[in-house]
C-alpha cells in the first residue's frame, strides 16, 4: 500500500541522513587526529569503553513487551571526555554496530535501524566532544574542567533527545514538540543519572585513570535501582490487567474484547515499525482501555437491547472512570491519558473532552482504530457483526474524520496482507 511505502521511505531517508552525518563527523575527527597517531593506551581504553557499551546494551532493564532501558550513555560520555575525537566517534559507532547486530534477530532490528542509531550517536558524541574540549582561557583549570564536563553532559542530553525525537517525528509524521515532550517524560531521569555518574567518573579519571573501575559500584546501584522500579511497574501493569479482565467477564457480549483490541494494537504498531517502551505502554493501555466499565451498572452493561439517551450518557463516562482508576498508580499516568481519550475523534467531535487531530495522544488514536474495528466485527445485543469488508470500508471512509489516516491505513494493510490475527 502507498502508506506503507511512504513510511518505509521516510525511515530510509532518516537512516541515510544520520548515517551520512555519522560518516561526516568521523571524517572531520580523523582529520584532527588520524588513527595512526594514536597511542596504544588510547586504543586499549577505547576498546574497553566499546566493550562496556556492548555489555550495557546486552543487559537491558526490561520494562515490558519489546521494552528495554540500557546504561550505555555513561561509557559514551566517558569516551568523549577521555579519548581523541576520532577514536571516540569510531569506538561509539563500532560499539553500536556490534551491539545491534548481536541483538538483531532478538529485537527485530533492520539495517536502517542500526545505521540510524549508530550514525545518530556518532554525531551526538562529536558534538559533545567539541563542547567538553572547548578551551576557556579566562577560567582556572579546575573551574574550567567542571564547567566543560557539565556543558558536555547537557549537550549530550539535548542532542540525544532532540535527534531521537526529530527522527521519530519525521518518520511517524507526529509533531516534534509533542514527540520531544513524550520522550523527555519517559527518559530524562535515567539520562540525568547516567550523565551525573559520567561526570563523577570523568573527574576521577582525570586525576587517576585507574580509578575508573570504582565507577562500577554506583553504576550497579543505579542499574538495580531502576531494575527494581521497573519490576514494580510491571507488577502494577499486571494488577491493572487483572482488573480489566473482570470487565470482560461481566459483559457477555464483548467478552475477550480488550484482549483482541490489544492484539490488534500490537499488529498496528509492528506495521508502523514502532517498538520499545512506547509500544509496550500503548499495548498495555489497549488491554485495559475499558477498565472504567467496572463503574457502570450491570443493568446498562448487560442490557440486551439498545441504550436510552441517559444510559448512553452513563456509558460514555467509562473513559474518565478508567483514567481516574488507573491514575492512582503514579507510574501509569501516560497510560491513563490513553484510556481517557480513546473515544476522541480526529475531527474533534468525540468525548470526553473534544480533542482533535494530534491533540489526541498517539496511543489513544491507535486504540480508537483497533477498538472500533473489533466492535464492528463483533455481535452486539442491538445488531449482528459486520463483515470485515464492510468494517474496512467504514474505517476508510472515516479517515481524518473519526480516525487517524496513518493508523487506519496500517490496519487495512494488515488485513489486506494476512487478515486479522485473533
Amino acid at each position: 500500500m502507498q502508506q506503507e511505502s511512504a513510511l518505509i521511505r521516510r525511515e530510509k531517508q532518516a537512516a541515510i541522513f544520520f548515517a551520512l552525518a555519522g560518516f561526516l563527523v568521523l571524517v572531520l575527527s580523523l582529520r584532527q587526529a588520524p588513527v595512526f597517531l594514536l597511542q596504544p593506551d588510547q586504543l586499549l581504553l577505547a576498546a574497553v569503553f566499546a566493550a562496556a557499551l556492548i555489555l550495557a546494551d546486552g543487559f537491558p532493564i526490561h520494562l515490558g513487551r519489546g521494552t528495554k532501558l540500557s546504561l550505555t550513555s555513561i561509557p559514551i560520555y566517558l569516551m568523549a571526555v577521555l579519548l581523541p575525537a576520532s577514536l571516540a566517534v569510531l569506538a561509539v559507532g563500532a560499539g553500536f554496530l556490534i551491539a545491534y547486530f548481536r541483538a538483531r534477530s532478538e529485537r527485530g532490528y533492520l539495517i536502517r535501524d542500526i545505521a540510524l542509531d549508530a550514525g545518530r550517536w556518532m554525531l551526538t558524541t562529536y558534538l559533545g566532544y567539541q563542547v567538553i574540549h572547548f578551551n576557556i582561557p579566562w577560567l582556572s583549570l579546575h573551574t574550567s574542567i567542571i564547567i566543560q564536563l557539565a556543558a558536555g553532559a547537557l549537550t549530550f542530553l539535548v542532542a540525544d533527545f532532540a535527534g531521537f525525537s526529530l527522527s521519530n517525528s519525521f518518520v511517524l509524521h507526529e509533531p516534534f514538540p509533542a514527540m520531544l515532550k513524550s520522550n523527555l517524560s519517559r527518559g530524562l531521569v535515567i539520562e540525568v543519572v547516567q550523565y551525573s555518574l559520567g561526570i563523577i567518573g570523568a573527574l576521577a579519571a582525570i586525576e587517576e585513570i585507574w580509578s575508573l573501575p570504582l565507577l562500577a559500584i554506583p553504576i550497579l546501584i543505579a542499574y538495580f535501582g531502576f531494575k527494581n522500579k521497573a519490576e514494580v511497574h510491571l507488577e502494577t501493569l499486571r494488577i491493572v490487567e487483572d482488573m480489566a479482565d473482570i470487565v470482560d467477564l461481566r459483559d457477555i457480549y464483548t467478552g475477550g474484547h480488550s484482549r483482541r483490541v490489544s492484539d490488534l494494537v500490537y499488529q498496528i504498531l509492528v506495521q508502523l515499525n514502532i517498538f520499545g517502551q512506547e509500544a509496550s505502554l500503548i499495548i498495555n493501555a489497549a488491554n485495559v482501555h475499558d477498565i472504567g466499565k467496572i463503574g457502570i451498572s450491570d443493568a446498562i452493561l448487560r442490557k440486551p437491547v439498545g441504550l436510552t439517551q441517559e444510559e448512553m450518557a452513563s456509558m460514555q463516562t467509562h473513559p474518565q472512570k478508567g483514567a481516574e482508576l488507573v491514575s492512582r498508580y503514579k507510574d501509569y499516568s501516560r497510560g491513563a491519558e490513553m484510556i481517557m481519550h480513546h473515544h476522541e475523534r480526529w475531527d474533534g467531535n468525540g468525548y470526553p473532552t473534544g480533542l482533535s487531530a494530534h491533540e489526541i495522544p498517539f496511543g489513544a488514536r491507535v486504540i480508537a482504530v483497533a477498538d472500533s474495528f473489533d466492535a464492528m466485527i463483533t455481535d452486539r445485543p442491538y445488531r449482528k457483526a459486520l463483515s470485515v469488508e464492510m468494517a474496512v470500508q467504514i474505517l476508510l471512509e472515516g479517515r481524518e474524520k473519526q480516525w487517524d489516516l496513518t493508523i487506519v491505513d496500517a490496519l487495512v494493510e494488515i488485513i489486506s496482507n494476512q487478515g486479522v490475527k485473533k
